[in-house]
């Protein structure tokens, strides 16, 4: 009986892990696309040259990355602040998935 549950509760965390990351990789296409779409008009309106849209493409992905570390740092942080039972919470309901909530 024991083996069962802790095989049901492994299981359990294993579909919550799936869904969190099928949820934020659609959020990261979803980013990716947005960027492209800004970089195609800054290229269109501004008759930026290759070097220049290649330049602005890598600038948005470097800034990118930086927000996606502060949001990182801003999750760690949190759960610093909460008990265990609220981080439990917190992840099992998925808070911390809509990156555009935290620390505002």
């Amino acid at each position: 009986m024991k083996k069962q549950i802790l095989l049901c509760t492994l299981l359990a965390s294993v579909i919550s892990f799936q869904v969190t990351v099928s949820a934020n990789s659609r959020h990261d296409m979803d980013r990716m696309k947005m960027q492209e779409k800004h970089v195609a008009t800054l290229r269109k309106e501004l008759k930026l040259t290759d070097e220049q849209t290649k330049e602005v493409r890598e600038l948005f992905k470097d800034q990118s990355e930086k927000m996606m570390k502060v949001h990182e740092d801003c999750q760690d942080k949190l759960k610093d602040i909460l008990t265990t039972q609220q981080v439990g919470i917190y992840e099992k309901k998925g808070l911390g998935n809509d990156k555009k909530d935290c620390c505002k």
